[in-house]
Formats: structure tokens, C-alpha cells, sequence
């Protein structure tokens, strides 16, 4: 069998051979399989090309073609010109057409396109390579790929001219040309907006102003903002008509522009009338008048209903989980039957504001529920017009209302219940609590004392099924809360808790001598007992069970003669040991809980046959510029690894340190984000020396300012099929310089008043420092805004950034040899971007900062909270701190 060393393409962002524009990525993968399959599988035993060429040829036209097909890949393993590959290509479509089951069917479609793809790559004459291009066009025309038919006419015909080819292209350009396909409306908001929508993506180039490209009427303040293929118009009103003109022009993600000059007429309808309550909690805080917040659109009144369910069958709703959930009418009216009782039931009239807009209006729960007893409270809210018995979800608020605050810990010695005021966080004595089960059973009681502090015994805590722990009920002198003891309280998985539980009374700390065994060898297990001290306890008895990967327990290991507290012990594994991650837990009580716990892998390893080197003359990537990887495998004995299966990809990953020369300076937008994307790689094996040749060209530019970096990852399979993997880094550098900027400050902030001081510097792709002048520096202001929005009958808020008026700029000249310094000086508390731009390129960078010693925001901060900053980080004995307070940024609706 004869095997052909053959480069393989490097699929990024755009696949490149040689000097070509077209390109498929994903048919190139599948091609270059193909090919390997054909040279795998095809024997040409001496004979000439051209002779099986004429057997296939002559089978092809008896209506033979699965015959006249395996003649012509014979044909292609002898030589692979071309013109065979186009034959085999309409062999197998012409198969594709005549097949009667759909699976063959598949596969011939498949590959007449992989047969096209590799026509393509063996042409060499002008008139073969449009021949190829031509004909994979019409495949791509036929399957409904009118943008690749479009790409592959295109480069044809520059090659050669056909004019039946010419008018089907710009059939094509006319039908696909980029262009604005209809006008949506977002209404259901308080800030409504416009919506164009084009063919395919807008370009992202921050340099363009779209709102250059649109004529409103009536004349308004529009702010543009392009996503994706939809073009965005704000500052609308609602229940207003709008006329948009689209100037030509507008440019699309892949340089095309809009031909002509295009007219929508749009109204924006008024808001559907909705009604919420705003978040999920349940506990009001007793006080005088209190009221609960009601918030509504385009709404004059609405219908209330309270209900209460008491505290004895609280248990049954914590146990369906339907606490702070929705109810609909069916459900509502089932709690009035069965299990609980309706309290009240009226018609509220509704603040009145402006139209289209949130309206909050105070609904009086206390003169509604003057004496509140023990259990829950459900206040639901419906538009009077509204089936009171439809299955459409309300406003939904579960209520207690109290002023009891119940905080707790739960640890060996038992669970610690701490009992404050809600209304002056004084602790509360006399509350009496009582634990209860799921199977609602009581469980136990304790009374707070002085300090309103209680504890219940460990033991009532080790329940197990209907006997655990599920709620804990407060009671006082008029006034009840409870604790949902079957779900965490508090959420802390959003701020990096991590790591190992906390021990017990007794923790064991088990180790091997290494992490990996073969079947038949003896694990060293070695085990320290410790206190809740860190002690030793020398004479405690283990109890170590083994547990195989399908979590089956096949052996109790006893060590004795503990020294210090420290065991050893062997572990034999059987030579027909399952292969996996096997788990060693340690007991004190065998019938208890673990109090340690290790996992080692038994591996049926053998070590690596392969060397396998990556190398590049190449120091970086940049778009357009071809660069090449060299592959060298060779077995550890010394003979070259020729002929293996390989396999490739491309990752492209935000380089997070792109010049190591310069720390602490960063580089791109701190507003831009960036994923790692992953590419295929067509990668047909080593050749007879063992080595390959990987050709990377990256033609278009990813949608970030962030430096990249591109991982070249290769895989070399051993004749076993196991593979060696080693990869190579590369920068990627898609501009022509990088602006740096370095704070002079640390922790992310300056203290209020103090001067804020940027070292901004500029490098060549490099890395090397580079002069540059006519930069834009700017100051900005950022808002911090919570935008509230309505779904499934409660008011929910994501956060979002906006930049304020710039706070200040200035012209930048930089030099090569040191960095510029820019200073902002007295700024007020607040959140600040300092910007850097360079006019010419879009070539920017910013960093993120903050004025007073405040945390900073994150997607988790509520509006409710108020923004205390503080004058400095920290503070001598006796020297008050200086504070700010700042309400949240208005409630604003999408």
C-alpha cells in the first residue's frame, strides 16, 4: 500500500490555500479525510492512472458507477490530477440522484462535494482551478448555499470567463445582496426602540456612527446601536408613528453595503398593561403603616386577594418547593379550599402616572392585616377584568410578616439559632423555636435567652427521609417567622466559596505515594488522624474502606500501630482491577460518615513510543500573512513515526499576558470580552520521515480589541491508536500597534480627591516600544443603572453600564524611548474609563476604575442596597472614618 505525505491547512477564522480566497473550513476537514481514506483503502498494484481513468470512464457510461467509482479513486491512489477528481465528483452525484435509500443518498451527496473540494486543491492550470470552482458553485447553488455559490462563481470568473456561470451570479448578488429585510417594533418597555433588520451582520467598527446612516421624522434624539443584523433606533415614544430612512451605505460585517436608499414607517403601540411585585423574598418587617409595593402599567385598578395558610401546613408547601413561586387562579382557589383560607378580598385603585410607564402603588397591608397570625401570608394582584378562575399566572407575593429575624449555624455541636429584631436589631429573649420535620412531626424545642440565642441538639439534626430537618418556626408575644431549612439560605456560590468542607471532631488526611496504578501493584496508603485542633490522635481506630469506580466496596482496611496518629497500610490491587478512579474513605464509626477521603486513578498505561516536535520560523500571526508549523514524530528509539494518523486544532484565547516586558500595563478595551473558539484542522498524516508541514493563515480580523493568542494543537496516534499531544503558542496580533495602559495605583480605585495617574505607552506587533502621536485620551463616567423588566408576573432587573458626558480628554504624542503620563485630577466618588484612541486605525485600549473605596458592581448587586464609599482603605486607631452615601441609580424598564 502506498501512503503520500500531503500538508495539511490550518482552519481558522478563514482557511487559506496558497494565495486563494475561497474557502470552506468545514468541507476542507472532510475532504482531506477522504483523500486519506482513498490512499488507506485503494491499491493501485502498478497500474497506470490513465488506464483505470479509461475503465472508470467506460463504467461510468454502462450505468456501473459503483464500480466506475472505486476505478476512479484506484485511479486518484496512482496520481491525482485534477480532472479525475472532477469525475469522480459527478460519478458520485449522478449516484446520489439514482439512489432509492436515503443513507446512500447522504453519502453520495457528501462526497460529490468533498470530490469538488479536492479538484480544487489539485488544480494547477487557471482553467482547471475555475473548471473546480465552477462546478463546486453549482453544488452550492443546488444545496442552497447561495453565499458560498456566490464566493466560488466569483473567483471563477475572475479565472475565466462563462457566461452562463456570469448570469447565474448575479442572479445570486441580486437575491443575497446586503440589505434591510423588514422593521421590528420593542414596545413593551419604558425605553421602546426600533429595530431594522438586515440580511446579515452590521459591521462593529467602533469609528462608525450609524445614526449618520438614518433620517428620523419626526425629528428625535436617536441613539443607533448595531447587534448582530439588527440595526436599533431609541428614543422613541410610545404611541407615535415614525418614518426611518435608511441611507445607502450601511456596512455589513464582510465590507458589502447597502445599494439603496430604503423606508419603513413604524408605530410604537403602548405598553401591555401588566402588573408585579418586585423580587422574591417573603419576610415584611413589622411596623406601623407598613405597605407593601405594587408595581404597575397602564393599569387604573386591580384586584387583590389574601390568603393565609397556617403554620402546620407551611410544611406541606416548603416540601413542593412552592414558596416565592407564581400561583395562577386554580391554584389560588385551592388554597382557599383546602389548605389554607382566604383573608381578604377587594379592589385596589392604582396610582396614576405616566402612561407607559412603571407605576408603584402602596398597597396598605397592614390596615389589611392588623393581626397577623402564625403561617404564611399569599397576596396575589389580577387586572379586575382578568377570569379570576384562569389558569394565567398572578402577581404573586408570599408574605410573613414579623419582626423576628432568624439567623443561623449549623455545625457538630448542633444548630445555633440567633434571634434580632427586624425593626432595631436588638436581640430578642423569650422566642420560643421549634424544629420540625418533613413528615411535619416535631422534632424539638429551645427558648432564646438574653442574647436571643438558643441552640438545638446535634441529634435532632441527623434525621434521615420523613425525620429530617426541614423548617424552624419562631414564636413570639404576637409575632411568628420560620426558616426553610431545606435549601441553602444564602447563595454564595456567585463569590468564590470553594474549597474543602469543614472537618468534624475528627479529620483524616489520606495520601499514596503517587496518584496512578497499574493493575497488580500495591498502593502505600498512608493516613493522619487530627482534631478539630490540629492535634494528633494517636489512638484512634480507622476503619478504611476501598470502593472500586462502579462505587462497589470491596475491602475494610484496619491499620493498627499508629504512630503520632499516623497509619500505614498496602493496598494490593488484583491483576483484573478495573481501570478508573477508585475512592479510599476513612471511619471512625464504619456505620457512620466518612471523616477523610482520597482517589487514585488504575490505569492500564504503557509509557509514550512518540516524540513529537512543533516549530515555526513564524514569531506571531497577523491577518493575511501565511505562516508555517513544522511537525516532526519519531519513536523514542529513533526511527521516524511515518505514515501515523494525526490530528489537529486551532484554538484562538485571549493572551493573557502579551508582552511580558511590560507588566501591569493592559491592553484592549476593558468593555470587550472575548471566548475561546476552537477550528477544525485537515490534517491528512506524516509522510515517509515521519513529517508534516502545517500552513496558518488567519484572513479576517475577530471582533475584539483584545490581544489573541493562537494554539496550535496537535495530536500524533501511536500504531496502538493512542495519541501524543503537544501544542504550539503563537500571538496573534490583528492590529498594527497595541496601545498599554498602566494605572499607578492598585486595588482598581484612588481615594476621593486624589490625583488618578496612567502610564499609556504604544508597541509594535512586536513588542517593541513604538512612537505615535494624535491619540485621544478620554475620561469616562460611568452609570451603573439597574433596568427592570417584567416576566411571569414579577419585576426582575439585570444590570447594565452607561457612559455618562465625557469627564475630560486631551491629544496624546507618545514616545518610543518612555511612557506618557496622564493625570486626572479631583475626581469625585464614582466609577471612571479612562479611554485611549487612536483616530486613524480604531486601534483603542481602557482601563476600569473607581474614585472611593467602594465594591465594585457586579451582575449580583440589588438596586435596594445603598453605596456607602469610604475615604481611604483603612483607618489608624481613633480616626473616624469619612463616608458617602448614594441612593441607587433610578428604576429603569425594559
Amino acid at each position: 500500500m502506498r501512503r503520500f505525505s500531503l500538508p495539511f491547512f490550518l482552519l481558522a477564522l478563514l482557511l487559506s490555500v496558497g494565495a486563494h480566497a475561497f474557502d470552506d473550513p468545514t468541507l476542507a476537514v472532510t475532504a482531506a479525510q477522504y483523500l486519506q481514506s482513498i490512499r488507506d483503502n485503494r491499491n493501485p498494484a502498478g497500474q497506470p492512472a490513465a488506464t483505470l481513468t479509461q475503465q472508470a470512464e467506460q463504467l461510468a457510461r454502462q450505468h456501473n458507477l459503483t464500480a466506475a467509482i472505486e476505478r476512479y479513486e484506484t485511479a486518484l491512489a496512482a496520481s491525482a490530477p485534477a480532472a479525475v477528481w472532477l469525475d469522480l465528483s459527478q460519478a458520485w452525484r449522478t449516484l446520489a440522484q439514482s439512489a432509492k435509500d436515503s443513507q446512500t443518498q447522504q453519502q453520495a451527496r457528501e462526497r460529490t462535494q468533498q470530490a469538488a473540494w479536492n479538484a480544487l486543491q489539485a488544480a494547477r492550470a487557471p482553467f482547471e482551478r475555475a473548471r473546480a470552482l465552477f462546478w463546486l458553485g453549482e453544488l452550492y447553488d443546488q444545496s442552497q448555499s447561495s453565499k458560498q455559490a456566490m464566493a466560488a462563481f466569483r473567483e471563477g470568473l475572475e479565472l475565466e470567463d462563462n457566461p452562463r456561470i456570469a448570469k447565474r451570479y448575479q442572479e445570486l448578488a441580486d437575491a443575497n445582496a446586503f440589505q434591510i429585510k423588514g422593521v421590528s417594533v420593542e414596545s413593551d418597555s419604558a425605553a421602546p426602540k426600533i429595530c431594522l433588520n438586515f440580511s446579515d451582520d452590521l459591521a462593529k467598527d467602533r469609528r462608525i456612527h450609524y445614526e449618520d446612516y438614518l433620517l428620523v421624522q419626526p425629528a428625535i434624539q436617536a441613539i443607533a446601536s448595531a447587534k448582530e443584523q439588527q440595526l436599533c433606533v431609541e428614543g422613541v415614544s410610545h404611541g407615535q408613528s415614525y418614518t426611518i430612512t435608511a441611507r445607502a451605505g450601511i456596512p455589513s460585517a464582510t465590507g458589502e453595503k447597502t445599494r439603496a436608499s430604503q423606508e419603513f414607517t413604524a408605530k410604537v403601540e403602548d405598553r401591555e398593561p401588566t402588573l408585579g411585585f418586585r423580587g422574591a423574598t417573603y419576610v415584611l418587617p413589622k411596623a406601623d403603616g407598613q405597605h407593601l409595593p405594587l408595581t404597575s402599567v397602564n393599569l387604573d385598578a386591580a384586584r387583590l386577594r389574601v390568603l393565609r395558610i397556617n403554620d402546620r401546613n407551611l410544611l406541606r408547601e416548603i416540601e413542593n418547593r412552592r414558596i416565592t413561586n407564581l400561583l395562577d387562579g386554580y391554584d389560588l382557589n385551592a388554597i382557599a379550599k383546602q389548605s389554607g383560607e382566604q383573608v381578604w378580598e377587594g379592589t385596589l385603585t392604582l396610582a396614576t402616572g405616566e402612561r407607559n410607564q412603571e407605576i408603584t402603588t402602596a398597597i396598605p397591608i397592614g390596615e389589611i392585616l392588623r393581626d397577623p397570625q402564625p403561617g404564611i401570608y399569599i397576596v396575589s394582584a389580577e387586572p379586575v377584568s382578568q377570569d379570576p378562575d384562569s389558569y394565567e399566572n398572578r402577581a404573586t407575593q408570599w408574605l410573613v410578616v414579623s419582626d423576628i429575624g432568624l439567623f443561623t449555624l449549623r455545625g457538630d455541636d448542633g444548630l445555633h439559632v440567633f434571634v434580632r429584631s427586624l425593626a432595631g436589631a436588638k436581640p430578642l429573649p423569650g422566642i420560643e423555636l421549634r424544629l420540625y420535620a418533613r413528615n411535619n412531626g416535631e422534632l424539638g424545642k429551645a427558648v432564646t435567652d438574653r442574647q436571643g440565642y438558643a441552640r438545638l441538639d446535634p441529634g435532632l439534626l441527623r434525621g434521615a427521609g420523613g425525620r429530617e430537618p426541614a423548617a424552624l418556626m419562631a414564636f413570639g408575644k404576637g409575632d411568628y417567622n420560620f426558616l426553610d431549612l431545606t435549601k441553602p439560605a444564602f447563595d454564595l456560590s456567585d463569590r468564590g466559596v470553594g474549597g474543602r468542607a469543614a472537618p468534624g471532631s475528627v479529620d483524616t488526611f489520606l495520601y499514596t505515594e503517587r496518584g496512578v496504578y497499574r493493575p497488580g501493584e500495591t498502593v502505600e496508603l498512608m493516613a493522619l488522624a487530627r482534631d478539630s485542633r490540629g492535634y494528633a490522635l494517636p489512638e484512634t481506630p480507622l476503619t478504611l474502606k476501598v470502593f472500586r469506580p462502579d462505587t462497589v466496596e470491596i475491602a475494610q482496611l484496619r491499620p493498627s500501630n499508629p504512630a503520632l496518629g499516623g497509619y500505614h497500610v498496602q493496598l494490593p490491587l488484583p491483576l483484573n482491577a478495573r481501570t478508573g478512579e477508585w475512592t479510599v474513605k476513612a471511619y471512625t464509626d464504619p456505620k457512620g460518615e466518612p471523616v477523610g477521603q482520597l482517589k487514585f486513578q488504575v490505569e492500564d498505561f504503557v509509557p509514550q513510543q512518540l516524540k513529537l516536535e512543533l516549530n515555526s520560523t513564524a514569531t506571531m500571526l497577523k491577518p493575511g500573512e501565511p505562516a508555517v508549523v513544522d511537525i516532526d514524530g519519531r519513536f523514542l528509539y529513533g526511527a521516524p513515526a511515518a505514515n501515523l494518523k494525526a490530528e489537529a486544532e486551532l484554538v484562538l484565547d485571549e493572551d493573557a499576558n502579551p508582552y511580558p516586558a511590560f507588566p501591569g500595563y493592559r491592553f484592549g478595551l476593558a468593555q470587550d470580552s472575548w471566548t475561546a473558539q476552537r477550528f477544525p484542522v485537515a490534517l491528512a498524516g506524516t509522510d515517509a520521515q515521519g513529517k508534516a508541514q502545517a500552513s496558518i493563515e488567519l484572513e479576517q480580523t475577530p471582533d475584539t480589541s483584545r490581544p489573541l493568542l493562537a494554539k496550535v494543537r496537535v495530536s500524533l496516534f501511536e500504531p496502538g491508536g493512542r495519541p501524543v499531544n503537544r501544542s504550539l503558542d503563537l500571538p496573534y496580533r490583528a492590529q498594527p500597534f497595541a496601545i498599554g495602559i498602566k494605572p499607578r495605583f492598585g486595588d482598581g480605585g484612588v481615594q476621593t480627591g486624589q490625583d488618578a495617574v496612567f502610564e499609556v505607552i504604544a508597541l509594535d506587533p512586536m513588542g517593541q516600544p513604538l512612537a505615535k502621536n494624535g491619540l485621544r485620551a478620554e475620561l469616562v463616567r460611568e452609570d451603573y443603572q439597574y433596568y427592570w423588566y417584567h416576566d411571569e408576573g414579577r419585576w426582575n432587573y439585570k444590570m447594565i453600564i452607561r457612559d455618562s458626558t465625557p469627564a475630560g480628554g486631551q491629544t496624546l504624542n507618545l514616545a518610543a524611548g518612555q511612557p506618557t503620563v496622564v493625570t486626572q485630577r479631583g475626581l469625585d466618588w464614582g466609577h471612571y474609563r479612562l479611554d485611549v484612541l487612536d483616530p486613524a486605525t480604531g486601534v483603542a485600549s481602557s482601563v476600569r476604575f473607581t474614585a472611593g473605596w467602594f465594591e465594585t458592581p457586579n451582575e449580583g448587586d440589588t438596586p435596594d442596597q445603598m453605596k456607602v464609599t469610604l475615604d481611604k482603605p483603612r483607618y489608624q486607631p481613633a480616626k473616624p472614618p469619612r463616608s458617602s452615601y448614594a441612593r441607587p441609580s433610578p428604576a429603569r424598564c425594559c
